[in-house]
């Protein structure tokens, strides 16, 4: 049986809750808050359609990695401070050459796509709210660099128009999915984050975020 969901609680993955007489699944392993019951969150909860079904699964933004079985498709893991995997997936170039890799991290309410980076401060950026925020505890892309290729875009994302199956990157609060951009701005090609809206691509630099029209978007490959 579940057990009540309380704020002020780590949940790890694989953690399942009770909100108001319905059961949830987590998505996204997080430290609870007083404003982030599951029903407020559905980036970091997902309800589970058959009360104590084992075999539901909530959507996880990792794939299905049976559609292409020549090369797993990539997944999501668990960093702190600097501490990148070798098979970290390279997002862009800083403007000193050193690399970066794509990330995300739980903000807000949102799992919000960044960069990351060996030889940035803590570890990874991500951009929210027109800012720019350093995190410490986040995820990285990792698997084989093959497995995904940038499509080329040009202001509002087209999504009928994409010749291949986007990568999800994360979810603002209100659920609605956010894709891995990548972008060049002041000499350097920085990952980000795109949607329907935006215009562009939305990049963090030097404390804000940044909307590029030309940028890439990750696909499968």
């Amino acid at each position: 049986m579940a057990e009540p969901w309380q704020p002020g609680t780590w949940y790890d993955p694989g953690s399942e809750v009770e909100y108001e007489g319905v059961n949830y699944r987590i998505i996204q392993p997080h430290q609870s808050q007083d404003d982030w019951a599951p029903p407020n969150v559905p980036a970091l909860w997902g309800r589970m359609q058959y009360q104590g079904n084992p075999d539901f699964q909530p959507e996880e933004y990792q794939g299905d990695t049976q559609s292409a079985p020549q090369i797993q498709r990539p997944t999501w893991v668990g960093v702190y401070g600097t501490d990148i995997p070798d098979n970290a997936i390279e997002g862009g170039r800083d403007s000193d050459g050193s690399i970066l890799y794509i990330a995300r991290a739980v903000h807000e309410g949102g799992i919000h796509p960044g960069k990351a980076g060996r030889h940035l401060r803590i570890g990874a950026v991500i951009g929210y709210g027109g800012g720019e925020i350093e995190v410490d505890q986040y995820e990285v892309l990792v698997g084989d660099q093959n497995s995904v290729r940038w499509n080329n875009e040009s202001g509002e994302i087209n999504f009928q128009a994409l010749s291949g199956e986007l990568v999800e990157g994360g979810r603002e609060a209100n659920g609605d999915i956010l894709y891995i951009a990548q972008a060049s701005y002041e000499n350097a090609l920085h990952p980000g984050k795109t949607n329907a809206g935006f215009g562009g691509a939305v990049v963090s630099y030097a404390g804000e975020e940044h909307i590029v029209h030309n940028y890439g978007v990750l696909v499968y490959a």
